[in-house]
């Protein structure tokens, strides 16, 4: 089996921010009573941008987080998320676009 691309792990990730219900600050996953877990917890049902590609590219997450922090002088993945001024719509937008300039 193939290692994802940086593009198919940056669609993945903003396809799965999409969805406000399912994402979360402050921490990599959150169970539904909003304390905070590991993202591989069975018990996560929200997630980060960053715990979102953890916990859908286990071995590969840090290539698209590296990706992520080095196209266009973007931050760090998980910070992006935190903070008020970026959040949930501009991570996914970011890897969004991302996703376009490495495919081209």
């Amino acid at each position: 089996m193939a290692d994802p691309t940086i593009s198919e792990m940056a669609r993945a990730v903003a396809t799965a921010l999409e969805d406000e219900s399912r994402w979360c600050t402050g921490a990599f996953a959150r169970d539904a009573s909003g304390l905070p877990v590991t993202d591989s917890s069975p018990k996560a049902c929200a997630f980060c941008a960053e715990g979102h590609a953890r916990r859908l590219f286990p071995f590969d997450y840090f290539r698209l987080s590296l990706a992520y922090s080095a196209h266009g002088g973007l931050g760090v993945l998980h910070d992006d998320n935190d903070r008020r001024d970026r959040g949930r719509t501009y991570v996914r937008d970011r890897l969004l676009e991302l996703a376009e300039v490495v495919d081209a």
